[in-house]
């Protein structure tokens, strides 16, 4: 239990020997409930695991092994939290001796302490002595190389070389050479023998990005690669071997593509080993000062420009935008701040039209509203909250599916999933015959 939440912080923590990262605030009763968990899984006996009820000695026992176990965890995750400059500092140092193949160290990565991303981070501190494959899962520009960069740089293998290879930039023809290299003489225009992604990531890691635009002829050879670590070298007559962990990404559905027949289902069984899904920047909004913030900053730095300062106004309403792009587009809006804001202060109206002109989250976001409204009606003490949100929540699904047909009743049914009886009933239990007579 920490209130350091960023990712170097729960790695170390992992490494420490820590059971789960949970990061402040959290909720009481699960923390409670993953403490039995780890003593069920870790301290007790295998024949006494499953028993329904122990005695009063046992329990007493077992509360004590509770208390224990969380002083234990707490400390684990203390000492994590005092040796996190530390364990940077090491990382920085074994990355920056790769020459040629080093990684920025993580003040370029990942940075958010929105849940979403804290999931993220748990899952790179588990793996983070693993070398199992790996499929990121996740829209255009949400961040799915930073995940794989960070799997690398928190792996065994940080001080090896990291390749990244974009499937979808690669024309097709050329594909197979990029992969796995050419011999001299190979095909016309092979002049010289030529080393592919996977020897130059040998001991490394291979990231590949959008492996579902991977052609159905390379993936029964990537598949080959996975199985017994060989591959041919195109025109090559001997096998070579390698040592490499694949990290794959995608923004398409895989399943998808497997029932299409598009991408071989065994492959994508032997990616999904791990699937981490790179949160879209919708649903870590409260991450977006700090990213623009880090953005404005870089940015300034690049351009040799005086760094933008947001005033809490610009953070709120930035805060409240769709940015269908992900953080790429956040990134891009920073630079083009950067270059074309008057001010050093950062207002709204300072935003490219095409940002500024999105919808907000206070249009879009239901959710939000719907949460506050709950929290306060909770919080009074009030009976039949459930009942009460239901009903509001079908009368506004009733006007805007009657204004959506003009008023025509046996499709505004369909279209909310009722027959035309239930949606007359609810009119009528609504005290809205009224408004649709």
């Amino acid at each position: 239990m920490t209130a350091y939440s960023d990712l170097d912080a729960t790695v170390a923590a992992y490494e420490e020997g820590a059971v789960e990262f949970i990061p402040k605030p959290f909720d009481i009763a699960a923390v409670v409930e993953q403490i039995r968990r780890s003593i069920d899984s870790n301290t007790l006996p295998a024949g006494s695991r499953g028993t329904k009820r122990a005695s009063p000695s046992a329990r007493g026992a077992g509360a004590a092994r509770t208390s224990a176990h969380a002083a234990g965890a707490h400390a684990t995750s203390n000492h994590a939290a005092s040796t996190h400059t530390n364990t940077q500092a090491r990382r920085t140092a074994r990355t920056a001796n790769v020459v040629g193949h080093a990684l920025p160290d993580d003040r370029h990565g990942l940075i958010g302490e929105a849940p979403a991303m804290q999931r993220v981070y748990r899952a790179i501190g588990r793996l983070a002595k693993s070398r199992t494959t790996v499929l990121i899962n996740g829209e255009s520009g949400s961040g799915k190389e930073l995940i794989a960069q960070a799997l690398h740089r928190h792996s065994p293998r940080s001080d090896r070389p990291f390749v990244a290879l974009n499937m979808a930039a690669i024309p097709h023809d050329l594909m197979e050479s990029e992969l796995f290299g050419h011999e001299r003489g190979a095909f016309t225009g092979a002049h010289g023998t030529r080393i592919g992604r996977f020897e130059q990531a040998n001991g490394g890691t291979l990231f590949l990005d959008e492996i579902g635009d991977m052609p159905t002829t390379l993936q029964t050879r990537l598949l080959r690669v996975l199985t017994d670590g060989q591959f041919y070298r195109i025109g090559g007559p001997l096998p070579l071997t390698v040592d490499v962990r694949i990290i794959a990404a995608t923004h398409q559905n895989l399943e998808a593509l497997v029932r299409e027949g598009r991408f071989r289902e065994d492959l994508f069984h032997r990616l999904n080993v791990i699937r981490i899904e790179a949160p879209p920047l919708r649903e870590r909004r409260e991450d977006i000062p700090a990213l623009l913030a880090r953005f404005l900053e870089e940015s300034a730095a690049e351009l040799g420009e005086t760094p933008r300062r947001m005033t809490p106004a610009f953070a709120r309403y930035a805060s409240s935008l769709p940015w269908p792009g992900n953080v790429r587009q956040l990134r891009n809006t920073a630079h083009w701040l950067t270059v074309m804001a008057s001010a050093v202060e950062l207002k709204p109206e300072d935003l490219p039209d095409g940002v500024r002109d999105q919808p907000r989250t206070s249009e879009l976001d239901w959710e939000r509203p719907l949460r506050q409204w709950a929290e306060s009606a909770l919080a009074a003490g009030r009976d039949g909250v459930a009942r009460e949100a239901i009903a509001l929540c079908e009368k506004v699904l009733i006007r805007a599916a009657m204004q959506n047909t003009q008023e025509r009743r046996q499709d505004a049914a369909r279209q909310l999933g009722w027959s035309r009886n239930t949606l007359t009933r609810k009119i009528r239990e609504y005290g809205m015959d009224d408004e649709f007579s």
